[in-house]
């Protein structure tokens, strides 16, 4: 190997494998019933998960029963992780939202997200529009679909190559043996300025 080559691979390499990777599972927000889980109980949910080698910055609210996680870019997202923590310390889980930034393409049907970096995939749904004549019931996430105004946008960005980063909770991932993500904000980002969309429920628009 001549000396320019072995400068190129010593300088290079590196960067290369230490820069940062631009995108991922931004934030996974965690929250639990404070009534069930005291401060020292909070304060053992933030050591466990700080101890996880997938987790890059933990910060807790004990006040309010909230954890907000910072996923590492090289590490895919799974709820099991969290599911153990939680698990460990005897605290259950109300609610996990997410902040995913990546590329979507289509699925036959279904409309799915990779996170760019760790490549974790999610599927992506509208927000379910409940029915005052009717009792909620919980739907079959394989059924679960965008509406078609929300999927024609999504794709018409996806066509376009861009990044989007979805904001929303996770559809019942305790009995979901994939990743539903419930959108409930998504921006578009571009050169200049994020686009950003605010997915309303049926209810509000009415109000």
């Amino acid at each position: 190997m001549s000396k320019k080559a072995l400068y190129l691979f010593f300088f290079l390499f590196p960067l290369l494998n230490f820069h940062p990777l631009n995108g991922e599972v931004e934030s996974v927000t965690i929250s639990w019933n404070t009534v069930m889980c005291n401060p020292k109980c909070a304060q053992l949910i933030e050591k466990r998960f700080k101890e996880l080698k997938e987790i890059a910055e933990v910060n807790v609210n004990p006040g309010n029963g909230v954890a907000k996680l910072k996923w590492k870019p090289d590490s895919q997202f799974s709820y099991i992780t969290v599911k153990r923590v939680m698990q460990m310390v005897g605290a259950g889980v109300n609610d996990i939202h997410v902040r995913v930034r990546g590329k979507v393409r289509a699925e036959g049907k279904k409309i799915v997200l990779y996170s760019l970096g760790d490549n974790t995939r999610f599927q992506l749904v509208s927000p379910i529009q409940p029915e005052i004549s009717r009792p909620v019931v919980p739907p079959n996430p394989a059924l679960m679909e965008l509406t078609p105004t929300l999927r024609e946008k999504i794709l018409e960005d996806a066509d376009q190559d861009k990044i989007m980063v979805i904001e929303g909770p996770l559809y019942r991932p305790w009995n979901t043996p994939f990743l539903v993500v419930i959108v409930e904000r998504l921006q578009v980002e571009k050169k200049q300025q994020p686009e950003t969309i605010k997915v309303q429920s049926r209810r509000q628009r009415s109000e």
